[in-house]
């Protein structure tokens, strides 16, 4: 009897599991929308609250409009770091529909990923006003301070939509009047280490060693690090992705924090970092780095596995 007992209760615990597991497609989609509602959405921040800064290089104007989302542009200034600041203001004005929101690219003066915006999203009927930042730490430590020449395209879809639902929407912006728009032209240092220079690319170390400026190191939350700056130029007629493979400090396996992305004819600067955390998984200090090895890849975006070149180098600090 016992065993007919201990039957019907496993055959029941065995549908129950088989229920659960029926919908779990459903709950996951369901998660994973929830997700980007509640830990995607940004502070919702009325233009009417904003206090605008005197001596803006540009006027105020609507860059995007793109579904039910527009975003203006409230003014440009100078920032404390260097660079500039570009103050936007993103109208959601969907009834039912929330809104992601980011730059695919931001190019200053044909310079690629010369700024920061982030990703964000605008829940239906709210607004948020944010900060493209132009001109970063590792542009500002490589000489480059112009910004005559501004590129911004931004990428919008619904939260939970699918990449074919992407609209992109580009917009150029000349903070000194298009008559005075320059192209970056970088010269040649006699302290550069040139990595490669061929009909594909040209990819340059301009500088290596322990990071010492302030505002990358209050990005790397206080911590110091190691940097290989690189400056990457694109020779083709695709878009380019660098990465690297296996990295080796003084033989220890160790990857930095790194990888760029060069749009056809256009250039670009990306430090190659260690944290001072990772450092220290390996026992190694900034302070101990004698010689840096890595594998590096150069290849089409849009085309995975297709390399151009893939080559190990050494540096000897």
């Amino acid at each position: 009897m016992k065993k007919l007992l201990y039957l019907f209760l496993a055959l029941i615990m065995i549908l129950s599991l088989v229920a659960c597991g029926g919908n779990t497609d459903g709950d996951e989609g369901n998660l994973m929308d929830d997700y980007a509602a509640e830990n995607l959405q940004g502070d919702s921040t009325d233009e009417s609250s904003y206090e605008s800064k005197p001596g803006s290089l540009l006027e105020k104007q609507v860059l995007v409009d793109v579904y039910d989302c527009e975003v203006t542009l409230l003014g440009m200034w100078p920032n404390e770091s260097g660079g500039y600041d570009l103050d936007v203001h993103i109208e959601n004005s969907s009834k039912d529909t929330d809104y992601e929101i980011h730059l695919s690219e931001l190019t200053v003066e044909g310079i690629a990923g010369a700024g920061d915006f982030g990703r964000h999203t605008v829940a239906a009927g709210e607004t948020l006003i944010e900060t493209i930042k132009l001109i970063d730490e590792v542009l500002l430590d490589s000489g480059v301070t112009s910004c005559t020449d501004v590129e911004l395209t931004f990428w919008c879809r619904p939260v939970g939509g699918h990449y074919t639902d992407v609209a992109t929407e580009t917009v150029r912006l000349y903070p000194f009047g298009e008559e005075k728009a320059t192209k970056f032209v970088r010269e040649a240092q006699p302290t550069d280490i040139v990595l490669i220079d061929n009909d594909v690319a040209t990819v340059v170390v301009t500088k290596l060693g322990v990071n010492d400026n302030k505002n990358r190191f209050e990005r790397y939350g206080g911590y110091t690090s190691y940097d290989v700056i690189l400056y990457a130029v694109n020779k083709t007629d695709v878009d380019l992705s660098i990465n690297t493979g296996d990295a080796y400090l003084n033989g220890v396996i160790c990857d930095p924090h790194f990888g760029m992305t060069v749009p056809v004819g256009e250039v670009c600067f990306h430090d190659m970092s260690w944290s001072k955390d990772t450092l220290e998984e390996v026992g190694l200090s900034e302070l101990d780095i004698k010689e840096i090895q890595f594998e590096l890849i150069v290849e089409d975006v849009d085309v995975w596995g297709e390399n151009f070149l893939k080559e190990v180098f050494t540096l000897k600090p």
